[in-house]
């Protein structure tokens, strides 16, 4: 089916390589938003969005009926950026990656879906669905679907009730932006996917015969997250020493191992760049008191810009 590839401007994405990967993608679909880092960003993964008569998926400012603006800025992707959505339709968008590492090595440690959504819909028959494959489009899994037999189990989404696990609902009226996250680690590492494999993830929309001349429905903030874990090249988890964990304010770093100059970077949860420090010693300790609140991820380069480790850590 012919495609359309999507600008790039509308992604931020670092994928670091050594002998395993980080991969921190952000899809935030205004290119004059802050959420680009051209002299990092690479092609990969790619969105694309099916090129046929009757998709509706498009990237803009958002102009409707109670459809105004993206989640944090004017864009999104949405069911048309102006008009309500048809009947009897339905639309779909890509994201595909080709991984470097099998899903089940130590590599995969954090697999994680974010995004945030508005729907405005008649019935649950107008709605909106996210699949994954983890084996080029021939085998497709509902992400929201925490009941199923076969994958429910592993669907950790962020939202649980007196009765379990509660995914998104894309039908109806969110009366607003929702933000949802997905932990795939689970799912990703039972399912050992190969190296060099395409994994998918489908976003759609479908509509039912009854004309309500409602918004439908949108995602902005896209991220993907795949990290590994302390250990590549010479770096290995017994000599990365980061401390304390929560952290108020000075992060203590120790490596042994090494003498060269580091590059430390702290990014946020949602892929951006927050801080650097660059020509540090493998033993020093970052201010950290500037920063928010949250979950950010240390990352170590050397002299090279060569990636060596990630660490996940706390800011209290």
């Amino acid at each position: 089916m012919k495609t359309t590839l999507l600008t790039l401007l509308i992604l931020f994405c670092l994928v670091f390589s050594a002998k395993s990967q980080m991969l921190i993608c952000f899809y935030c679909f205004d290119s004059t938003a802050n959420c680009a880092a051209p002299s990092m960003s690479v092609p990969e993964p790619i969105i694309t969005i099916e090129n046929t008569p009757t998709n509706l998926w498009e990237i803009g400012t958002i102009q409707k009926n109670s459809f105004t603006s993206g989640y944090n800025s004017p864009g999104a992707i949405a069911t048309d950026t102006v008009d309500p959505y048809p009947t009897n339709t339905t639309s779909t968008f890509l994201i595909s990656w080709v991984t470097n590492e099998p899903s089940n090595s130590i590599h995969w440690t954090t697999v994680r879906l974010q995004f945030a959504y508005n729907v405005d819909s008649d019935t649950l028959t107008d709605y909106g669905s996210i699949e994954f494959s983890p084996d080029s489009g021939a085998t497709w899994i509902d992400l929201l679907n925490v009941n199923d037999q076969t994958y429910g189990s592993y669907l950790e989404w962020d939202l649980s009730g007196p009765n379990g696990i509660i995914p998104p609902t894309l039908s109806g009226n969110s009366n607003g932006w929702i933000h949802r996250s997905l932990n795939m680690h689970f799912l990703t590492h039972d399912l050992a996917i190969p190296a060099g494999t395409a994994i998918l993830w489908r976003f759609s929309f479908t509509s039912d015969g009854n004309q309500s001349n409602k918004d439908g429905l949108m995602f902005d903030d896209i991220v993907l997250l795949i990290t590994p874990p302390l250990s590549v090249e010479e770096l290995t988890a017994d000599n990365i020493q980061i401390s304390p964990n929560p952290v108020n304010s000075i992060m203590d770093i120790q490596i042994t191992g090494t003498t060269e100059k580091l590059l430390y970077s702290i990014y946020s949860s949602e892929g951006k760049l927050i801080k650097q420090f660059d020509d540090e010693d493998a033993e020093t300790a970052l201010d950290l008191n500037t920063l928010n609140s949250g979950i950010y991820y240390l990352t170590i380069h050397n002299t090279d810009n060569q990636f060596l480790a990630a660490k996940r850590f706390i800011k209290q």
